[in-house]
């Protein structure tokens, strides 16, 4: 059963078997990627996927996309960096599916995904302080490209 806490949130415990009070009180750690091997290994991580058939998620994305686009306001839309070990576990299936989606938005977006190494990372999904800064600018970059 999903975490249902006054934090929510769809998992009952994360890669490690925190739960979210523990991860919201924890000092950050360096993953490990043998840590990595084995939690994926074992199934209970969670494992992206986005099909050819539309579902809530990007039925409501294409909304705020036209709605925002019909305003007159600038959408630029970033796939977000993520650990390497995780864009080893997103299928070239799941890829092509979200590129093909995000192509039939009519706006701007980059692929930020397989942007950066694992020492940008503190975890295997929050990037850490020095990888921070390199997003932080690449995102200004790509912002300022945009708008110009």
């Amino acid at each position: 059963k999903p975490y249902s806490g006054e934090y929510g949130g769809e998992y009952d415990y994360d890669i490690y078997g925190r739960t979210m009070d523990d991860i919201l009180n924890a000092e950050p750690k360096e993953v490990k990627q043998k840590d990595l091997d084995e939690v994926i290994s074992r199934d209970i991580y969670w494992h992206p996927s986005l099909s050819s058939n539309p579902t809530q998620n990007t039925e409501a994305l294409k909304y705020i996309v036209n709605t925002l686009s019909e305003e007159n306001i600038p959408v630029i839309i970033i796939l977000m960096p993520l650990h390497p070990a995780v864009t080893e576990i997103i299928t070239n299936e799941t890829h092509q599916n979200m590129y093909n989606y995000l192509n039939s938005l009519g706006c701007p977006w980059y692929d930020l995904e397989n942007r950066y190494n694992e020492s940008c990372f503190k975890d295997d999904h929050h990037m850490s302080d020095y990888g921070a800064k390199f997003f932080s600018l690449d995102l200004a970059d790509l912002i300022i490209q945009e708008l110009t």
